[in-house]
């Protein structure tokens, strides 16, 4: 593939010469001539003229840009688009893999949070069998006018953990990604939602015109004005 070598002198002599060719002038006095305020007609007449020649140079300016920046452009988007292909299916299978893997870890975790609350009550009622056992030992002494005090306590049988196999055999290694899922749109603080001006726009352009230029169209919030900007 081909590689474009762009020469940094040529673009700079390439801007320049446009630039003064558009605006017949170098662009050190242009800028000068335009240090100045508006305060009367001939003012406005003036600005216009320079104006006018600032426009000229600016298109120009971005010509040359887009002459010199294309190629490349096109060059970089054929690449991707090359690569694209050729990662977009490893992509696709890595998910599918990494989802079905996931999947069997937390079906794995659940499995092990359900045998530990067995075994966790288990052990409960082991140790609430041995105090009955106690307690039912405690009564015989006592119903035999003894004290109570000499009965032999029962021994409560520990309960076998359930191994953690993920952690004992798994080779998965993860790392912890904090996330966050909406729940109520309604409850989320203003601060945190964004206007869509992109979507209004389109609505604004979209609906019909009244005769002042407005459009007819009403939006909670959002109040239409016309601006006058200069055309040159």
């Amino acid at each position: 593939m081909e590689t474009q070598v762009v020469n940094a002198k040529r673009i700079d002599e390439a801007i320049n010469t446009d630039l003064i060719t558009a605006v017949d002038s170098d662009r050190n006095g242009l800028i000068k001539q335009s240090q100045f305020v508006v305060k009367k007609q001939r003012d406005s007449d003036l600005a216009n003229v320079i104006l006018k020649k600032m426009n000229a140079g600016l298109k120009a300016m971005e010509k040359t840009r887009k002459f010199f920046v294309k190629p490349l452009n096109d060059q970089v988007k054929a690449i991707n688009a090359k690569f694209k292909e050729v990662t977009e299916p490893v992509e696709e299978a890595k998910q599918r893999l990494s989802g079905s893997l996931l999947a069997w870890r937390a079906e794995e975790q659940r499995k092990l949070r359900e045998a530990q609350a067995k075994a966790e009550q288990q052990q409960r009622e082991a140790e609430a069998k041995a105090k009955a056992e106690e307690e039912r030992r405690k009564n015989i002494s006592l119903a035999k006018g003894g004290t109570g005090e000499n009965v032999k306590s029962v021994e409560v049988e520990e309960v076998a953990k359930p191994k953690d196999n993920l952690a004992l055999r798994d080779t998965t290694t993860t790392r912890k990604n904090l996330i966050f899922a909406i729940t109520d749109v309604t409850q989320i603080p203003r601060r945190y939602l964004f206007v869509d001006t992109t979507m209004i726009r389109k609505a604004m352009r979209a609906a019909d015109k009244l005769e002042s230029g407005m459009p007819n169209l009403d939006i909670p919030g959002v109040e239409w004005k016309i601006e006058e900007i200069p055309v040159y």
